[in-house]
């Protein structure tokens, strides 16, 4: 047996020949570099590199997508990989659509616990980019929608009511919808809750509005987070001034106000009411007496001048909501409302279903709302919002109809 001299070198003979070794420091980078260099050389194809989703990890690594993913360690360059520096190897994030939540797809989905996964169908994509668009969007300023029409009955109150509920309940609040009519309407009565202070008492008591709480108590909170302030006692004719006025605090405590408007397109308090807004929503039923309604609103906004019917002003941001009111309709007559509709070249033109819940009076709620209903909602909604993407948001149109000085002060 070899002499040891207490390092146990002696029973292994290899250790007196490791510790003359001297190992010098390698960078790993460097090593899959020349490892990869090697490959190449010899025309062997590196492995693929796993797929890559947004924001997620490969083997438990996370993984930046800010600017492109490649496949190699941090710091590695495209020299050290041994490809040509112009070109670095570069994995494009997939990126996968959530597995179907509606109809059989969205059945079978549950049904196997989650184990058959189908990917969803148009309208389902369709739907969520609604709620995407719609909860993105995001302006410099508040900006205001007007529900207008000459013509009672075609629905302005449900719209304003509807529209309002959509975005509030996507966005988690900072919407109202207020009455802009000359005459009081019945935003409040189709609303929810009892409030006890409505738009009267707002406009008598507005300049000591200083908060949202001081604000909060002249709404009606609704549950899809939207807030309503309609008329809750008798109130004298609305005025131009009075529109400001109201506007003036609403915009600086909501992001987006609905104004529900009244029959008289020559009223000052409407002029006011259109002048100041970024978006017009027209609602219209199939029947010709409500298509005239639009046509003559488009006319008037025609005329208006200003902002309105300037390129580019509220003239190019016009949505028209086609409904129904659940009565009979003339096969012959949707089809030429639908065609005519077609022709007038707004913005976009949304169909809903006719719903129970409108028709019947009382309190509208998204909740009350069919689920086809409530998916046509949210289209109309998210395509007022995508108008509102070309508003003109480095303009306060409130301050700037203030300026012009178009009535006076409330008498």
């Amino acid at each position: 047996m070899a002499e040891s001299d207490g390092s146990g070198a002696g029973l292994f003979s290899g250790a007196r020949r490791a510790q003359q070794y001297q190992e010098a420091d390698v960078d790993p980078a460097e090593t899959a570099g020349h490892v990869r260099a090697m490959e190449l050389q010899q025309s062997v194809p590196p492995a693929p590199a796993p797929p890559v989703s947004s924001g997620g990890t490969v083997d438990g690594s996370q993984v930046s997508n800010d600017a492109g993913v490649t496949g190699e360690p941090a710091g590695a360059s495209a020299a050290q990989v041994g490809a040509p520096a112009s070109t670095p190897l570069r994995i494009a994030p997939v990126v996968s659509p959530r597995p179907a939540q509606w109809g059989w797809r969205g059945r079978l989905r549950r049904g196997t616990g989650g184990l058959v996964k189908l990917a969803p169908e148009p309208a389902e994509l369709a739907h969520r980019d609604a709620l995407t668009t719609i909860r993105r969007a995001t302006w410099t300023r508040a900006v205001n929608v007007i529900v207008t029409s000459p013509k009672g009955g075609v629905g302005k109150t449900p719209t304003s009511l509807l529209l309002a509920g959509i975005l509030g309940h996507v966005r988690g609040g900072y919407v109202a919808a207020w009455e802009a009519a000359e005459a009081p309407g019945t935003l409040n009565e189709r609303a929810e809750g009892d409030p006890t202070r409505g738009l009267a008492e707002l406009l008598a008591g507005v300049d000591s509005v200083n908060s949202a709480g001081s604000l909060g108590g002249y709404t009606a909170p609704q549950t899809s987070h939207a807030d309503v302030i309609g008329s809750v006692t008798g109130r004298a004719v609305l005025t131009a001034a009075d529109v400001l006025a109201a506007r003036r605090v609403l915009d600086t405590y909501y992001r987006i106000t609905i104004s529900d408007t009244g029959n008289n397109l020559d009223h000052e308090a409407y002029l006011a009411a259109l002048h100041t807004a970024d978006a017009a929503v027209l609602p219209c039923l199939v029947s010709i007496d409500a298509l005239s309604g639009v046509e003559k609103t488009l006319r008037s906004m025609r005329a208006a001048g200003g902002q309105v019917s300037a390129p580019g002003g509220l003239l190019s941001r016009v949505v028209v909501i086609l409904g129904h009111d659940g009565g009979p309709e003339d096969p012959h007559v949707a089809t030429a409302v639908r065609a005519r509709l077609d022709e007038l070249g707004v913005a976009a033109v949304i169909e809903v279903p006719f719903d129970p819940a409108i028709r019947l009076g009382g309190a509208i709620t998204l909740g009350s709302l069919s689920e086809k209903s409530t998916r046509a909602w949210t289209a109309a909604a998210a395509a007022v919002v995508e108008t509102l993407r070309t508003a003109h948001t480095e303009t306060d149109l409130v301050q700037l109809l203030r300026s012009t000085a178009i009535t006076g002060p409330r008498g």
